[in-house]
């Protein structure tokens, strides 16, 4: 059972809101490995309606600063699987329309991002770990204390760098899978699609609506 790990990261969350790009690199690669159906399963029974608040909220604000070429590819698919393949969460435009924005705009960045990963995450562990220390020292009887369990699971999915989508380019898979959505529910995109581009500033509706060129 994955209920006691989500349950965990999520408890992490709460008091510390930059775990959240780490977070969601993993929860798109339980997608990844598991489909979406299975990520919206796991949080649906640890709250109802959790998934489309964390897409509200955490998605939409961290999905552009998971870190690393292969991570944020594994992202922004696993977004795009969640939004397109989670009828519940097309259902939903107050959900589905941040979280595509975020998609949109995390692929316009990358398509101009370098081909190699960033080297922040032994340093983002060390910061972690000075913030946490004062919750390690409440461990009792010589365990290893919370926070050198946690680095320790950090520093483990740091080790999850294969390309769950060979073959396939991020923005190539939103589109086609935005456009199958479109095909099954064909007024949702436009009802969301308008209200996202006015929101954007001027400089980034270009590339927005290039990505989303043929999809609807």
């Amino acid at each position: 059972m994955v209920t006691p790990i989500f349950t965990l990261c999520l408890t992490r969350l709460q008091s510390n809101k930059k775990v959240a790009p780490a977070l969601i690199g993993t929860w798109c690669v339980f997608v990844g490995r598991y489909g979406a159906a299975a990520l919206r399963g796991q949080m649906e029974a640890i709250q109802p309606g959790l998934l489309a608040m964390l897409l509200r909220g955490v998605w939409a604000e961290s999905l552009n600063s998971v870190p690393g070429v292969v991570g944020r590819k594994t992202a922004a698919i696993g977004t795009a699987r969640v939004l397109t393949e989670c009828a519940e969460v097309a259902a939903d435009t107050a959900t589905f329309g941040p979280a595509l924005q975020a998609l949109m705009l995390m692929l316009l960045q990358d398509q101009g991002m370098p081909t190699a990963a960033p080297a922040v995450t032994l340093a983002a562990s060390t910061e972690e770990m000075t913030e946490t220390a004062d919750i390690d020292n409440t461990t009792e009887g010589g365990g290893v204390g919370y926070v050198a369990a946690y680095v320790g699971l950090s520093f483990a999915s740091a080790a999850e760098d294969a390309d769950l989508y060979p073959g396939e380019s991020a923005s190539g898979y939103a589109v086609k899978a935005l456009s199958g959505l479109h095909a099954r529910a064909n007024t949702l995109l436009p009802s969301v699609v308008g209200p996202m581009m006015a929101a954007l500033p001027a400089e980034k509706q270009a590339g927005v609506q290039a990505l989303l060129a043929g999809v609807c």
